[in-house]
Formats: C-alpha cells, structure tokens, sequence
C-alpha cells in the first residue's frame, strides 16, 4: 500500500508510513488502497488552485484540474466578448479584453498543462508538441484530458488525489 503523503510503497499491514510516519490504516482499514484518496476538490476549487500555484511547474495536476481550467477559462473569455458588446465597446474592446485575458491566463495555464503532463509520467517538453499543427494538439489534449494519472508517486512528486 502507498502512502497518502509520500507516495512510498509500503507493506500491507503497515499502520505507519515507514518513509514520513503518516498513517496508513486506522484500525486495520487501509486508507488507500491504490495509494489514492479520492480528490475531493470541487469545480471551482480546481480551477482556482490552479491560479493560486500559477507559476508553479513541479509537481501534478489531475484531470479534473485540467478539464476545469478549460471550461472555466473558455466562459471567461466569452463572457469577456459578451460583456463587451453589453456595455458597447465595440470589437476593439472585445478583443483587447480577451488579448489581456489570454495574457493573463499564459503562465498558469502552461504551468497546469506542464503538471498534468507530469502526472502522466511524461515531461512538461511534450508540450513542444502544441508547435505540431493539429495532430500534436489532438495527441496533448487526449493525454492530459483523457489519460489517467500514474498511481501512487512518479518522478515528478505525489499525485494530486494523495494530497
């Protein structure tokens, strides 16, 4: 069983994290029996972690992170054009308002994309292959939109659901 902290594999009767001394049974029930915890993160909560760690580039992102950067940002920036012609700013308006949005949104969207690619097991250079025109951005969407995470820790840290 893995340890919920750490990721470290540890025996099946263990109590004890032999790595960080976290528990991993209470009782004799195992908390995660996949070294998982379920995300208990909601929609919104998802995508604001993402702003909240908008330069961060080490560690992993979950799917249901990446999925909510995406919905959330693509109402944004509609409601962003929406709003706009609303208060009559005209088509200049709109798009300097999306441009600054797109702008704003660059850092923590490369960092997300760069940990959900980590939680692949892949590295944050995949993401090169955005340059590939559209058989590489349909490649890194099913990766990071579809792919599971790898269970437990890889290389890049402890998977988001064991936080």
């Amino acid at each position: 069983m893995y340890c919920p902290k750490c990721g470290r594999e540890n025996a099946s009767d263990a109590k004890y994290c032999v790595g960080c001394g976290v528990p991993v049974s209470i009782s004799g029930v195992k908390l995660a029996a996949t070294g998982e915890i379920p995300f208990k993160g909601s929609a919104w909560g998802c995508y604001v972690h993402s702003w909240r760690n908008y330069a961060t580039f080490a560690g992993r992102a979950c799917r249901k992170e990446f999925w909510m950067w995406n919905i959330f940002n693509t109402v944004a920036f509609f409601g962003i054009g929406v709003g706009s012609a609303l208060l009559g700013l005209g088509e200049e308006g709109a798009m300097g308002g999306a441009l600054l949005f797109c702008l704003v949104a660059l850092l923590p969207g490369l960092g997300m994309q760069i940990r959900r690619l980590h939680d692949t097991g892949r590295s944050g250079w995949w993401l090169l292959g955005m340059l590939i025109p559209v058989l590489g951005q349909l490649v890194l969407l099913l990766i990071m939109g579809f792919f599971k995470g790898e269970p437990g820790g890889n290389r890049f840290g402890v998977g988001p659901r064991m936080k």
